[in-house]
């Protein structure tokens, strides 16, 4: 893996899913917490189209529910991160009681299965490496906004033109080792 550009962790792919960090360490507040998660008589209810992260559309994911659904997806076999997210989320939005999530037909079995989402074949792993790479828990990932992902294909390099505009300052993120 080959460092492009700076202020990135991503992978040498047609999606170019990538984590940026910010130099800004802010924990989101209470409200803000709340705010970006929608509940209805105490569910959350999710969709298969809230847990699918191809190459596109670009999407910068800001918001702590954005990077819970990220994660959901980025951990959709492994049980252990997705009751951590889960613990966080029941532990950070007190009128939780419970997540309803979109069951789907398995093709192979013909049998109903939950569905946990779905990263990018190409992007695969991006959230895990980050995490290990620069020794961040998945909690700290979730609850600090200095963690952006982006959502983007090699074919639009959306961020990148965004960067280069000014449109978003590249002097905002730290640089990061990848």
């Amino acid at each position: 893996m080959k460092q492009i550009r700076q202020g990135v962790f991503e992978t040498n792919s047609s999606s170019s899913h990538s984590i940026s960090i910010r130099k800004l360490n802010e924990y989101y507040t209470q409200n803000e917490l709340e705010d970006s998660v929608h509940i209805y008589n105490g569910i959350l209810s999710l969709w298969d189209h809230d847990l699918d992260f191809g190459r596109s559309p670009f999407e910068p994911l800001l918001s702590f529910f954005d990077k819970v659904r990220y994660a959901i997806a980025s951990f959709d076999s492994d049980e252990k991160n997705r009751h951590e997210i889960e613990d966080i989320l029941f532990e950070k939005i007190p009128e939780l009681k419970k997540i309803e999530y979109p069951v789907e037909q398995n093709w192979k079995t013909d049998k109903e299965e939950t569905y946990y989402g779905s990263v990018d074949h190409q992007s695969i792993g991006v959230l895990e490496s980050m995490l290990a790479r620069h020794n961040v828990t998945l909690r700290e990932f979730l609850l600090n906004k200095r963690y952006v992902v982006f959502i983007d294909g090699d074919e639009y390099n959306i961020k990148e033109k965004l960067f280069d505009s000014g449109l978003i300052n590249i002097n905002d993120f730290e640089e990061v080792d990848a």
